[in-house]
């Protein structure tokens, strides 16, 4: 087995605290009460420390390594060593995983309060919605800065007990059993990853798969002798992670659960957390147990691309628009594990940014989706039309967004794209001649998918004759809580399309030391 090279040790614990601020956040909410600027702003500032934090010390010391470590915080038996890194790889997720979430607190303010009025609830249950939203995105900045398997684990249960409570308790239709649905097709994948981590620590000694002492333990999975529990842990680990992506065959859950949540949970859920199960193949799954075999490899390309397909032609179907939204996301993860699946340093980065991307352009969208929610009280599309005078923030983010999850310049999906599509290309050997130009036409077909989903419902929402339902409606507009949101999310995908060089170099930079040389 080999290990990584050595990481730069912190002096102190930057990335500890950042995490250990966000979470902390919590217990101040209630003293603070139902002052929502206030709540939304300490949400918001604690939220994006962990991004900056991870963001500034990791370019200020990456000429020293591409891995940066703070100190090992405690050494537990059997468990193993605990700190929290930073690395290439996790870089973009993390940006924007705290990013979105920061943002997203400010936009929630003004949509729960409605929301709350709406249920005939008073605002002390603003108070208890930030707690869950704070655990909540913080949970999952802990998934991307964990160093072990038990801690990775234990941050996404957090994060999936919390939007569990936020779906049941805020959501809308039949919430109560859309959230039991969800929580149990979450947990069905947990139970599987669960047991082959188990699998795995009790038999490699540790749960492990980074330490600050000598960087990523690079198929340190070689010490389980047997080949039977090898494969067991292998399968197992992987298909929890794939449900938590919601792929083809165990994606029933993500319609539902990101169409009823409260609209600002569903932009995390559909842009971040389901994204965090492709990190995990990779983080954990390409780490420990190395390059997969070539059968699998190829039933994991047949599977990213029926996942495209299916996820497109159906957001090319349906009506409710944040159901479009929904599964658009299912396409989107087939893009990701498209890219994972190429086992090239050049695809697998491409996968880690798409994540990024994806956490921008899908976040865009649901939170324009909450604006005419929350205007207009709209949610089929053929009821839409003429929105672009109405609010004219939101059609310009909604053209941001959907150009992002179009792979379409000037934002960094189409960076991403490029990387997914380039890693494809490289895994022409593995696939064969007449395998890959009939994967390569579906690819063709689903990227197509994509582009006109994405336009014809640009088309019916924001241009055309408005319905007869929406002129009764009269004239709305966006508040100052959304329209600066929607601009800063739009700021940052075309920012990173421009800094896309910078992440990608450092993204396959490590993806090129895990998966063994310049694959």
């Amino acid at each position: 087995m080999a290990e990584a090279i050595v990481p730069y040790v912190l002096g102190a614990r930057i990335l500890t605290l950042s995490l250990l601020i966000s979470l902390a956040a919590t217990i101040l909410f209630p003293a603070i009460g139902p002052r929502g600027k206030a709540l939304a702003l300490l949400s918001c500032t604690t939220l994006l420390l962990p991004g900056f934090a991870g963001l500034l010390a990791y370019y200020a010391y990456k000429s020293f390594s591409p891995s940066i470590t703070d100190p090992t915080l405690a050494v537990i038996p059997q468990i193993g060593r605990i700190t929290f890194f930073v690395d290439g790889a996790s870089l973009p997720v993390l940006i924007g995983a705290s990013f979105v979430g920061g943002i997203i607190a400010l936009y929630s303010l003004p949509y729960m309060r409605e929301r709350l009025e709406e249920m005939g609830l008073d605002e002390s249950h603003l108070v208890k919605y930030y707690v869950l939203y704070q655990l909540f995105s913080a949970s999952m900045i802990g998934v991307v800065l964990s160093n072990n398997i038990v801690i990775f684990y234990l941050f996404l249960e957090l994060s999936l007990v919390t939007s569990f409570l936020l779906i049941n308790w805020y959501g809308y239709g039949d919430r109560r059993r859309i959230a039991i649905l969800y929580f149990v097709w979450t947990h069905v994948g947990a139970v599987f990853f669960l047991l082959g981590a188990i699998i795995y620590g009790l038999n490699a000694g540790t749960f492990d798969f980074y330490t600050a002492e000598g960087g990523l333990l690079l198929g340190y999975a070689e010490k389980i002798a047997d080949t039977t529990l090898f494969k067991v842990a292998l399968y197992t680990m992987l298909f929890g992670l794939l449900v938590k992506m919601a792929v083809l065959g165990v994606h029933f859950w993500l319609p539902y659960a990101h169409a009823e949540a409260p609209t600002p949970i569903s932009a995390l859920l559909s842009p971040v957390l389901i994204g965090l199960g492709g990190y995990g193949i990779f983080r954990i799954i390409f780490t420990l147990f190395g390059v997969l075999p070539s059968n699998l490899q190829q039933f994991l390309l047949f599977l990213a691309l029926a996942t495209i397909l299916y996820g497109g032609f159906n957001a090319l179907w349906e009506r409710d628009l944040k159901r479009i939204f929904a599964y658009s996301s299912i396409s989107q993860m087939g893009y990701v594990l498209l890219g994972i699946s190429t086992l090239s340093s050049v695809g697998v980065a491409g996968s880690l940014l798409h994540i990024l991307s994806h956490s921008y352009g899908k976040a865009l969208l649901f939170m324009i989706a909450g604006v005419i929610i929350y205007l207009y009280h709209l949610r089929d599309v053929e009821k839409m039309g003429g929105m672009a005078h109405r609010i004219p923030y939101s059609a310009m983010a909604a053209m941001t967004g959907f150009l992002t999850i179009a792979g379409s310049p000037p934002t960094i999906g189409f960076w991403s794209e490029v990387l997914i599509v380039g890693g494809f290309v490289k895994a022409y050997p593995v696939l064969g001649a007449s395998h890959f130009f009939a994967l390569l036409a579906l690819l063709i077909i689903g990227i197509g998918l994509t582009i006109a989903y994405s336009f014809i419902t640009m088309k019916r929402v924001f241009f055309g004759t408005p319905s007869s339902e929406l002129r009764a409606r009269g004239e709305e507009s966006e508040n100052v809580y959304f329209k600066g949101t929607l601009l800063l999310i739009t700021v940052l995908s075309m920012l990173f399309f421009i800094a896309f060089g910078y992440l990608a170099h450092e993204s396959i930079k490590v993806t090129e030391i895990v998966l063994g040389g310049t694959r």
